[in-house]
C-alpha cells in the first residue's frame, strides 16, 4: 500500500519504521512539495496531510482511499474537497486534543477562581498583600456545564469531576456518557444555563451551533459564573460577553477560539478585563506529536484491516 505523508510533525526514522511495519510503502514530502513531485501520485492509496494542502493540490492523488488529517472539524474545508475526494474516507483530528484542551480549560477556570490576575498585579508592584483573598474560590462543589460530550468534553468531565464538581453534559440527543453526572439534549439547554457555575464550550462549529450562546443565553448565566471556550469561535456572542464582563455579571472568561482568527490587533478582546485570550493553541503542547502519531498508527491499522476508522468526517453532519 502506497502511503504519502506531508511532514508537518517532523516524522523520525522510528516513526516511519512504525508505519512501514503496518505494511505501508512510505513517501514523505515537504509541505511545499506537490504529491507528483516526489512519487507517482495516482498510486497513492493513503495520505497523511491537512485540508490546506489538499486544497492547494486539489485533484492530485486521484485514487486515494483514505486521508488522515490532524485538523479537528470541517468548517474551513468546504464542500469541494469532499466532492473531489468522494471515494476517500476523510478522517479528522477529533480525539487528538482532548487531554491538552481539558487541562487548558481546568487551568483557566482555576486561574479565574483564584484571582491570579489580581495577585500577578501585586507581584508587579512588589506588594505583599492579602487584598483580594476573600474573592478567591474553589472548584470543589461547583456545577460545571459542558456543551459537548465528545472527546474534549469527556476529557473535561473526568478532570472537573476529580475536583469534586457536579458535571452536566449537553449533546444532540441527551445520551448518557461516562464521566458525566447527567446528560441532556441540546434542546433542553436554556434551563441548565442559570444553574451552572462554570460553562465550557466544547462544540464543533456547525450551522446548528453558530450563535448558540447568543446575548440572551449569555445573560441567563448566573451572576459570578465562568465561561470557557475551547473548541471554535462564532458559537458565542463576543460583544455580549464583553458587556457582561464589564458589568461584573460574570466572574471571568477564557477564550482560545474567536469569530475572527487571527484576532485583529485592534480587537477590544485583547484588553477586556477579566478575560483570558490565547491564540487557538490550547490543544498544542509538547506531547502533541505523540498524540498525532498515535492517531496515525491507529487509523492506518484500521484501514489495513478493513475496520471502521476513528473520527471519519461526515460532511452532511458537520463534523
Amino acid at each position: 500500500m502506497k502511503l504519502f505523508a506531508v511532514d508537518l510533525y517532523s516524522l523520525t526514522p522510528e516513526d516511519i519504521a512504525a508505519i512501514e511495519a503496518l505494511g505501508y510503502e512510505v513517501t514523505v514530502a515537504k509541505p511545499d512539495q506537490a504529491p507528483d513531485e516526489v512519487c507517482r501520485d495516482e498510486e497513492i492509496e493513503v495520505a497523511l496531510c491537512e485540508h490546506g494542502y489538499l486544497k492547494k493540490h486539489m485533484g492530485k492523488m486521484p485514487n486515494v482511499k483514505m486521508i488522515q488529517m490532524t485538523y479537528a472539524g470541517l468548517d474551513l474545508m468546504g464542500p469541494e474537497l469532499f466532492e473531489v475526494y468522494k471515494d476517500a474516507a476523510i478522517c479528522g483530528g477529533s480525539g487528538i486534543y482532548g487531554v491538552p484542551l481539558a487541562e487548558w480549560s481546568v487551568s483557566k477556570v482555576l486561574d479565574i477562581y483564584r484571582c491570579e490576575r489580581h495577585f500577578e498585579q501585586h507581584r508587579k508592584e512588589h506588594k505583599w498583600s492579602w487584598e483580594g483573598s476573600t474573592e478567591t474560590a474553589e472548584l470543589w462543589g461547583k456545577t460545571v456545564l459542558l456543551l459537548g460530550t465528545g472527546d474534549i468534553g469527556a476529557a473535561c468531565a473526568r478532570r472537573f469531576g476529580a475536583f469534586g464538581c457536579r458535571v452536566i453534559g449537553v449533546n444532540t440527543t441527551g445520551r448518557a456518557v461516562e464521566g458525566f453526572d447527567e446528560c441532556h439534549p441540546i434542546s433542553a439547554l436554556d434551563p441548565l444555563l442559570p444553574a451552572a457555575d462554570v460553562v465550557v464550550v466544547c462544540l464543533p462549529r456547525t450551522p446548528a451551533t453558530i450563535g448558540l450562546l447568543d446575548a440572551s443565553r449569555l445573560a441567563a448565566l448566573k451572576k459570578g459564573a465562568v465561561l470557557v471556550v475551547n473548541s471554535r469561535g462564532r458559537i458565542i456572542d463576543e460583544e455580549a460577553l464583553c458587556r457582561l464582563l464589564d458589568e461584573g455579571h460574570l466572574k471571568g472568561a477564557a477564550l482560545d477560539c474567536f469569530a475572527t482568527e487571527p484576532l485583529p490587533e485592534d480587537s477590544p478582546l485583547w484588553s477586556q478585563k477579566n478575560l483570558s485570550v490565547t491564540p487557538h493553541r490550547g490543544g498544542v503542547t509538547k506531547a502533541i506529536r505523540r498524540f498525532v502519531l498515535r492517531r496515525y498508527l491507529d487509523n492506518l491499522a484500521r484501514y489495513r484491516d478493513g475496520r471502521p476508522r476513528l473520527a471519519r468526517i461526515d460532511y452532511s453532519r458537520g463534523y
